[in-house]
């Protein structure tokens, strides 16, 4: 590989084995300056649900309704002094909410600091249980997770088989020697990974003609298929699998590639106009607002 890369005998190397020597050189690097053990222990407050938005006061439940209102008068109305005024109460709503969360958390956090000095023992109170108390978690085993995941895997293929066929036939698919647009088939550049790594500038040319090399060959790393799920509880109660959402943690080299080629597909699909003007998802500078105005 050039850049530094590697020497003459890369070449014949296969790009998982080159992946899998890049990976183990930047892990081993920064596991001297990274790794360490960290022990944090989550605690709940007794009275979690009586001070739960106890903030939001009369003030905020008006200046939401004048929010809501404008905001249907304007969707009935579409024009200029409607929007003004939709955007004036949603801005005057927003600002004061933070004001008033904002205050209440710092004389929240000032009370406590107090009573954790002069009323140690009330202030442990506001803790819920003893610190070994059993949780809802311990009935849940990692092979019910494991299970329910997969279960959820499995229904999509069955549910999409246009999904499956895809991803079944990955790995048999041909090359394209001719590429469908010259726009987008061209050899990943130093500036191209430069602005996905922002303000990290090293390792830039291993990473420019390995990205390359991928790119070239259409071969997918398959280390960068392996993910990790983290499952995230979101509702009540916790010994059951369903109410967990799994959140899926990729390779940084492969976030690291798909930012490039992701840079490159805005770059042309805005530079061919390709984008309709009612697509706001996934846009830069677009959101729900802006679609509601338009």
């Amino acid at each position: 590989m050039k850049g530094g890369c590697g020497t003459k005998n890369d070449d014949n190397k296969s790009i998982d084995e080159k992946v899998n020597g890049l990976s183990e050189i930047i892990t081993s690097k920064a596991n001297g300056y990274f790794q360490r053990n960290v022990t944090y222990t989550a605690h709940s407050f007794t009275d979690y649900e009586k001070q739960h938005k106890t903030w939001f006061d009369a003030e905020c439940r008006r200046k939401q309704s004048l929010y809501k209102q404008s905001l249907q008068t304007f969707l009935c109305h579409r024009n200029d002094e409607c929007k003004r005024q939709f955007l004036q109460h949603k801005c005057d709503y927003k600002f004061h909410v933070r004001k008033v969360k904002r205050l209440f958390n710092s004389n929240r956090a000032r009370s406590m600091n107090e009573m954790r000095y002069k009323k140690p023992r009330e202030f442990w109170k506001i803790f819920k249980g003893p610190r070994n108390a059993k949780k809802d978690t311990d009935t849940l085993k990692s092979e019910d997770i494991f299970k329910h995941f997969e279960q959820l895997s499995q229904r999509m293929a069955n549910d999409e088989p246009d999904v499956a066929e895809f991803v079944g036939g990955f790995n048999e698919r041909e090359r394209i020697d001719q590429p469908s647009y010259a726009g987008l088939d061209y050899r990943i550049t130093l500036e191209e990974v430069r602005k996905a790594c922002k303000t990290i500038d090293i390792m830039v040319h291993p990473f420019a003609e390995l990205f390359y090399q991928i790119f070239d060959t259409v071969v997918y790393p398959k280390n960068w298929s392996i993910e990790v799920i983290i499952p995230l509880l979101k509702k009540q109660p916790a010994d059951d699998p369903n109410n967990y959402r799994g959140i899926t943690l990729i390779s940084c080299l492969a976030k690291l590639f798909t930012t490039v080629i992701n840079e490159r597909l805005k770059k042309w699909a805005n530079a061919n106009d390709k984008l309709s003007g009612a697509q706001f998802g996934f846009k830069q500078k677009h959101g729900t607002s802006d679609a509601a105005t338009r």
